[in-house]
């Protein structure tokens, strides 16, 4: 089996409670074609974890409902993720607690594009090595993120930006169930929504994607549904 040696491509999760910060976390790191998860809330990472498998976790230390040195020692028992600590505080003290209970990195705030964009370049080649899929498919899904265009079957087909991030999600996990909760997540990051809303707006902007890359309702579906979300099966 053939493998790359760095992944370029991250699935990024940031657990911060200022939201402001999470939307500038994601604008910088998707203009670097990471795929990026946003929440303030710490509780909600521990549960995302349970059903999504992250490269990189980037981590604040001060939020009012669970600390993130709690929090660290949490998902170091979920994840073997480098962690990433982005914080104001600069205490030394503070900063050795950090890699004692198994922080990969820590940056303070504030900090510059580069220096982020440094610091996830060298944890990227901590991650292990990852088998390189079966491209065959591949070439047929031509997505551009920044655009919102999706090129099928050579033919250009404009999205919305919630559709393209619930799509480039798809095609990462292509042949691999994933809940209708991780797809909410990567549409919609950090929003907190009812159960029942946040799930119709997950099979609403499914059902939209399936009519625009196949209005043929007799076609068979690329993105079925499953007993616990959907999975995406390219022809």
């Amino acid at each position: 089996m053939v493998f790359n040696a760095i992944p370029t491509q991250l699935k990024i999760l940031i657990i911060d409670d200022d939201r402001d910060t999470c939307d500038l976390l994601r604008g910088i790191l998707e203009k670097e074609n990471h795929q990026v998860l946003t929440t303030t809330q710490p509780q909600s990472a521990l549960r995302l974890l349970q059903h999504e498998a992250v490269d990189l976790i980037i981590l604040d230390i001060m939020m009012p409902d669970l600390d993130g040195l709690t929090l660290l020692e949490a998902l170091r028992r979920e994840t073997q993720a480098p962690i990433l600590m982005l914080t104001a505080l600069s205490d030394p003290r503070v900063m050795q607690q950090c890699y004692d209970m198994g922080a990969s990195d820590y940056l303070v705030k504030p900090f510059a594009m580069t220096q982020l964009k440094e610091r996830v370049r060298r944890l990227a080649e901590k991650i292990p090595p990852r088998p390189i899929p079966d491209t065959t498919w591949q070439a047929q899904f031509r997505l551009d993120v920044e655009q919102n265009l999706l090129v099928y079957k050579d033919l250009p087909i404009l999205l919305t930006p919630t559709e393209s991030r619930l799509l480039r999600y798809l095609l990462d996990n292509a042949f691999h169930e994933v809940t209708w909760e991780a797809l909410y997540h990567a549409g919609w990051g950090n929003e907190i929504l009812p159960e029942p809303t946040a799930r119709a707006l997950v099979e609403n902007t499914i059902r939209s994607l399936l009519y625009k890359m196949q209005p043929d309702s007799d076609e068979t579906r690329l993105i079925q549904s499953t007993m616990g979300g959907y999975i995406f099966l390219p022809e």
